[in-house]
């Protein structure tokens, strides 16, 4: 809901960027890194906004988790025989 309450490309990049700090704890993004101009010319351009907005969209809602397998389940003691 957030991604779709921002107006202006500035407000949609400045989310995605701040998304991608927390997601990766600050660590370098190879992706971005590689061609770090076409990137910011692309986040910030207001021509792209609906472009970002949709692909931010397609990407959290095809994002796919591994399923919870917790190591026991509930009530199992890891030293009974």
């Amino acid at each position: 809901n957030e991604i779709l309450r921002l107006k202006t490309s500035d407000m949609l990049a400045n989310w995605f960027l701040r998304f991608c700090a927390e997601a990766t704890k600050g660590k370098n993004l190879v992706a971005i890194s590689n061609h770090p101009e076409k990137v910011r010319q692309f986040l910030f351009d207001s021509h792209n906004f609906d472009r970002f907005q949709n692909l931010l969209l397609f990407a959290l809602v095809s994002y796919k988790t591994e399923p919870f397998e917790p190591a026991q389940k509930l009530g199992e003691n890891s030293n009974a025989n």
